[in-house]
């Protein structure tokens, strides 16, 4: 099993973008992170009309590149 390591935010952790990478196929990945405010990173291979990393994890592991810029986050809560 994959050890969690859990630590406190430092003030030189600053990264302003983050991106998630996800299987293209089935809607409800793409569904999920569009909602919490990813979007795709554009690509010029399309699958069904999205942009695709073609063999991103290697040769026939096609993914979508989900991007966040988290600058614009609303820290007001």
């Amino acid at each position: 099993m994959t050890e969690v390591v859990i630590r406190h935010l430092e003030q030189d952790d600053d990264q302003p973008i983050i991106s998630v990478v996800d299987e293209w196929w089935g809607g409800r990945p793409i569904a999920f992170h569009r909602r919490i405010g990813f979007s795709l990173l554009d690509s010029d291979d399309k699958v069904d009309g999205l942009p695709v990393a073609m063999g991103y994890d290697g040769e026939g592991e096609d993914r979508v590149i989900f991007i966040k810029d988290l600058d614009t986050l609303d820290t007001v809560r």
